[in-house]
């Protein structure tokens, strides 16, 4: 059984693969509407990948985060798993401070930085969340991880759109998802013509 299992997870992580590069497509397009903000938070995913390889991975700041989506989802032990993987919770806390001093106050000397650590906290908590997954995978070629990832990382990309149609109205949900299901059938179809 759990080489069945194995196996399910390989061909589900695999065929995975076209949606995962669909929804970056679709995120980076999605991304690239609001200009200038879409540096800032480029800029911060960046620092943060250089604090992670040379500095501190700041994994105490994502575990607090996790533990307290876990805390608040403990009634529910599926959605306790799930939501602390695929919610953002500090990117969360960062555009509500933003919109709070940019929509509500209308101080917007704040924007830089609050733009620039929107991003970030985003990829901390998408490269955190996928070194998390990585280790709860023992074996050499990581099945599990394959296909964790892919999910988590296809349903990630999808809240930080919706989080950024919150804030910008040249980012839409809905444009997002109707694009991504579009381009990945694009691909499916593509990669099925080649097998034929």
């Amino acid at each position: 059984m759990q080489v069945l299992m194995t196996v399910l997870k390989w061909v589900v992580g695999i065929a995975l693969i076209p949606a995962v590069v669909a929804a970056t497509n679709r995120f980076l397009e999605e991304l690239s509407n609001i200009g200038h903000p879409a540096r800032l938070m480029e800029l911060g995913g960046i620092v943060y990948v250089v604090l992670n390889l040379f500095f501190c991975r700041l994994e105490g700041v994502y575990q607090v985060g996790q533990k307290i989506f876990i805390e608040i989802f403990k009634f529910n032990t599926p959605l306790a798993a799930v939501v602390p993987r695929i919610i953002p919770l500090w990117t969360i806390v960062v555009m509500l401070v933003y919109f709070f001093l940019h929509r509500v106050f209308d101080l917007r000397h704040f924007d830089t930085y609050l733009q620039f650590f929107m991003g970030l906290t985003f990829v901390m908590h998408l490269v955190l969340t996928a070194q998390q997954i990585n280790k709860e995978d023992g074996l050499i070629i990581k099945p599990h991880y394959l296909c964790a990832m892919g999910l988590t990382y296809i349903a990630l990309l999808a809240v930080a759109v919706g989080l950024l149609d919150a804030l910008y109205s040249d980012v839409s949900l809905v444009r997002y998802l109707k694009h991504f299901g579009e381009v990945t059938l694009k691909y499916y179809g593509m990669i099925f013509r080649r097998m034929m």
